[in-house]
């Protein structure tokens, strides 16, 4: 009797508790849903506030959950901000914006297109005011937008030119006894230097110089024409951190004010007209956001297909963020066989990554240009490697002008931990097989020149297929890619002369294009992937996220921001041992 006691106990327990999880979980559901419908008032006399301190993804929620809020947040992504701000511009009810850019970490194409919305904002009248406690290099290229940019005291800007930092690890590999095999085609896919190398080859510091005096220029020019600080100028005070104060920074011109956050309050209020006690009305992005209703097309004859594919490629599915073969074939399937679907346009912002998922993912873009639809790429910040081959068969290709492409080149890289395992370690490897190649590529067991000839010819292979795919899809000779590419990054302007793009525009271009081709101007536009609210990716996180992995990525970025970059950019590929097409290293500013 007792033992039938404990037992009822400990499952009406067990009862309670799953209901009062379940209880939990609904009220938060109802809340989040409540405050995903809920459509903010934007009143007369309100500000835009733009805090770019956060992620901002191409297409909007198009990234993985950021942990647990009651009230998760959309990830606006860039081109709907810039619509807002276009938006913004004509309504009668905003009256400026409120720029917070500290830390921005958003690449080339991205805070360009933010940076002219914003220089178009302010072109009627309308004010914009920005506030930071330390500018990063990119926060305060989109600050020098603003009419009164205020900089904490004790703050300063990062302004110091840009750079590339790689660290290597041959040495350390050495010390621990592990050797990496490499297979690489092309003298400048140089992803695999920091493991064979101490330092940067030359082939690898001549494109690294080139795209980062490139995309200094641009940068110094947009700057130039914001703030009416010429490029020498801006250059002197680079080389000589002028900004490494806010005092330094106001002498120099860089900012406008040293104050608080309640300066730039103040600010706003004066450029509106408004008693300095008045309560400064400010509308998130977010809220701006969701106060536009959901527009369908469901009924429309004619649609262009936006396909956004940012991210790593990699093979699987189900990869917010990132471009998987298992999401983006069947994507891809769906609008070939949508007889609504006339057109596609494809977004790509992505460093490449697996062969495998690329070859997928092209051979599918090929079967939607079959069945008699066009395709026109429109290239982001990177269209690189992997992000080339997915892009090379469009009909036409659009890149910006500091937009990174090329980078057609291959490599394999696999660690041989066979001295760690023997000397170390204490662990030896025997084998008996059917046949000389039965217990071949074992890792743990030394390699002979048969596995490594083996891997250099299968990288060889690949690579002279990436050739012969661009060189037919291009009208190129394969000599004529080889001349261009053997892992290569060439910026937006230079690819265009060399052939590997069409045209030098945004996404809107792409657009336009794609209409002009199947011959309606006013094709309704559908974008994919179709991206998920914040809440359910919140729920999903919880049951397909290992907690380990956020948390090791989030103590070692406490620790060193750079070195946890290199190890996100290297974690997804470098223990596979497959043939990969990614661009050579990470882009930081």
């Amino acid at each position: 009797m007792k033992f039938i006691k404990i037992v009822f106990g400990s499952c009406l327990g067990a009862l309670i508790a799953m209901f009062a999880v379940i209880g939990i979980m609904y009220a938060i559901g109802i809340s989040v849903a409540n405050f995903s419908n809920k459509s903010p008032d934007v009143s007369s006399g309100s500000v835009l506030s733009l805090d770019f301190n956060m992620l901002t993804p191409e297409k909007t929620n198009n990234v993985q959950a950021q942990g647990f809020e009651l009230e998760p947040k959309d990830a606006v992504g860039v081109h709907d901000i810039v619509k807002h701000i276009k938006h913004a511009k004509d309504n009668s009810k905003i009256d400026g914006i409120y720029l917070e850019s500290s830390m921005l970490s958003l690449d080339g194409s991205k805070s360009k297109m933010i940076r002219d919305a914003l220089m178009d904002f302010k072109s009627d009248g309308k004010f914009i005011v920005a506030y930071g406690e330390m500018y990063s290099q990119r926060g305060y290229y989109l600050a020098s937008t603003a009419d009164d940019i205020i900089l904490n005291p004790v703050g300063a800007i990062d302004f110091r030119g840009f750079s590339r930092i790689i660290p290597f690890y041959k040495k350390a590999m050495d010390k621990f006894g592990v050797d990496m095999k490499i297979y690489y085609a092309g003298n400048f896919k140089s992803a695999t230097e920091p493991y064979r190398l101490e330092k940067m080859s030359e082939p690898s510091r001549l494109q690294t110089m080139e795209y980062l005096s490139t995309s200094y220029d641009l940068f110094l020019q947009d700057i130039e024409d914001a703030r009416g600080l010429s490029k020498t100028t801006l250059k002197d005070i680079a080389a000589t951190w002028k900004c490494s104060t806010a005092e330094g920074a106001l002498a120099s011109g860089m900012i406008d004010t040293i104050g608080y956050k309640r300066d730039a309050t103040i600010s706003m209020l004066k450029r509106m007209g408004k008693d300095l006690d008045k309560k400064l009305k400010l509308v998130s992005i977010q809220d701006y956001h969701k106060s536009f209703p959901t527009k369908s097309s469901f009924s429309a004859k004619n649609k262009v297909a936006v396909v956004y594919a940012e991210g790593t490629i990699t093979s699987g599915e189900n990869k917010p963020g990132g471009i998987t073969d298992g999401d983006y074939v069947p994507i891809i399937t769906k609008l070939k066989n949508d007889d609504k679907i006339k057109a596609m346009v494809l977004r790509v912002d992505s460093p490449g990554g697996s062969v495998l998922a690329s070859e997928n993912i092209l051979d599918a873009l090929e079967a939607f240009r079959d069945a008699g639809k066009p395709i026109i790429v429109s290239m982001g910040s990177l269209a690189a490697s992997g992000g080339y081959y997915i892009s090379c068969a469009a009909d036409s290709i659009i890149a910006e002008k500091n937009t990174l492409t090329g980078s057609i080149g291959v490599f394999s890289m696999i660690p041989d931990p066979t001295e760690l395992m023997t000397e170390t370690i204490g662990i030896t490897m025997d084998t008996i097989g059917t046949g000389p190649m039965a217990s071949k590529f074992v890792l743990g067991m030394e390699w002979g020149q048969s596995e490594n000839e083996f891997f250099q010819r299968q990288t060889d292979r690949i690579y002279q297929t990436f050739l012969g795919r661009v060189a037919n899809a291009r009208g190129m000779t394969k000599d004529a890619v080889h001349e261009v590419a053997q892992g290569r990054v060439w910026m937006g302007e230079k690819a265009r002369t060399l052939g590997l793009v069409d045209q030098i525009g945004d996404l809107d271009m792409a657009i336009a294009i794609a209409r002009e081709k199947i011959g309606v101007e006013d094709a309704a536009i559908t974008e994919y992937p179709k991206s998920k609210d914040p809440f359910t990716k919140m729920i999903e996180s919880f049951s397909n996220t290992p907690f380990s992995t956020d948390m090791d990525m989030k103590v070692l970025e406490a620790i060193d921001k750079n070195l946890a970059d290199q190890v996100a950019f290297h974690k997804d590929w470098m223990l596979k041992g497959e043939p990969m097409i990614i661009m050579p290293f990470a882009i930081e500013h």
